[in-house]
């Protein structure tokens, strides 16, 4: 199945009210750079459009290269990114039949628009005088990648116009057409921008988790050089798809300029150099290291048994809390994470001191309670008793009161019947009386 081109589906999209078949997106209006000219970005397979319906804004992907699998793979994705619920990704829908073109109808991906992130390297130019910022940038980045090696998540085009950051520096990633998940099984399909591949992407077939091992180390290593030496980002903004290396220094990193040159920043930018260095020289995609891995082993090398000044550069023992040339202060990430770690550990002992006798009060009131639960089970006990005693007495009683009433009736009884016998001896009397009278007459 042959895919429009791009300028196809422009056209497409001005007559969006007709060509769609979501019927959200078909009342919503075509954002337009200016006049009857919608807003795009072209990317490699697909176009990205945007439309504004009545509660949100849309960003609507339409591919122009045909995708293998395209409906399977995204149902898996979805339902996996929906199951872990990460912070980095947008939410989207697959729409088998999305939009009607050359009498064909293709699939389109309807997400949500990123409204508070802008690009990556918009982000760093607009704090490109911010160092704290910068750093900010560059650990929010290793935790992004460290949470998606824990998920197995890869995402198979890492570089600068895919990767976002909100105004509080949070990252976003957009385009998943060369994502991994755990529950896709295939082979790689997007081979991502040169300038950010291993020299020899083209033959990792493999569609894993490992795919932007790579790819991390150069977007990791380019932040920690603008870090460094802001004068870099004159060079660097104006180039497309690119932060600080080309396709021809990664293929032949260890006699490019930009190499050797950031190899006199700091240690930690050496270090990091260095390890890309290494990296870049495998020949296979299973010995590449995670970011993570990278970033411990700089923690534990030998770079950390001495410390840079951030003023005057002076390499110090690591035992020293002053510079040995400046006189200033040490304030290098290492010292700092173990001032933070002493603090934290104070303040854990205090808790725990806290926590003990916080324990001990606690056991002392439960013996307290205790105490009084068994008195008032003692009192209850007593009282169940005498009432089982009253309830017995009550009982015969009550068996004495029904003798009695029992025995009354029995004598009312035969009260009566003497009363009747005594009335019948009365009349006979009576009559005997009568009797003998007239008798005698």
């Amino acid at each position: 199945m042959s895919y429009p081109e791009a300028i196809q589906y422009q056209t497409a999209i001005r007559k969006h009210h007709q060509t769609l078949f979501d019927v959200e997106l078909k009342q919503g209006e075509c954002v337009e750079i200016h006049s009857n000219y919608p807003l795009t970005s072209e990317g490699g397979c697909a176009v990205v459009f945007s439309i504004q319906t009545l509660k949100k804004r849309y960003a609507i992907r339409c591919w122009h290269k045909e995708m293998p699998n395209i409906k399977k793979r995204y149902e898996k994705i979805q339902t996996y990114l929906v199951a872990k619920k990460l912070p980095y990704f947008v939410a989207f829908e697959f729409q088998e039949k999305g939009i009607a073109l050359n009498n064909s109808i293709y699939p389109i991906l309807k997400m949500d628009w990123l409204e508070d992130a802008i690009p990556l390297k918009e982000y760093i130019h607009a704090n490109i005088k911010s160092r704290r910022k910068l750093q900010n940038l560059a650990n929010e980045f290793a935790k992004m990648v460290q949470t998606l090696h824990y998920h197995k998540i890869a995402h198979g085009d890492l570089h600068d116009e895919n990767l976002f950051v909100t105004k509080n520096g949070e990252l976003r990633l957009i385009d998943y057409d060369g994502m991994y998940v755990p529950e896709l099984e295939e082979k790689r399909f997007v081979r991502g921008i040169a300038d950010y591949q291993h020299p020899n992407f083209l033959s990792f077939t493999e569609l894993n988790e490992r795919m932007d091992y790579f790819s991390e180390l150069v977007i990791y290593l380019s932040l920690l050089v603008i870090i460094d030496a802001p004068d870099y980002w004159q060079e660097i903004f104006n180039k497309d798809n690119q932060l600080l290396f080309t396709k021809e220094d990664i293929e032949n990193l260890a006699d490019s300029n930009i190499y050797h040159e950031i190899l006199h920043l700091s240690a930690k930018t050496a270090f990091f150099a260095r390890r890309l260095l290494k990296h870049s020289q495998e020949l296979d995609e299973n010995e590449l290291l995670p970011l993570e891995v990278n970033i411990d082993d700089w923690f534990t090398s030998r770079w950390r048994e001495r410390w840079e000044c951030s003023t005057c550069g002076e390499l110090n023992r690591d035992d020293f809390t002053t510079c040995a040339k400046c006189n200033v202060a040490r304030t290098d990430v290492y010292f700092r994470i173990l001032l933070r770690d002493k603090i934290i550990f104070q303040k854990l002992e205090t808790e725990k001191k806290n926590l003990e006798i916080i324990n001990n009060q606690l056991a002392e009131e439960c013996n307290l309670a205790n105490l009084k639960l068994n008195q008032r089970e003692e009192n209850l006990s007593k009282k169940r008793n005498e009432l089982m005693l009253s309830q017995s007495t009550l009982q015969k009683r009550d068996i004495a009161i029904t003798q009695l009433q029992t025995d009354l009736s029995f004598y009312q009884r035969k009260a009566k019947r003497l009363a009747i016998w005594r009335t019948i001896f009365l009349l006979a009397f009576i009559v005997a009386l009568v009797v003998s009278y007239f008798i005698h007459l």
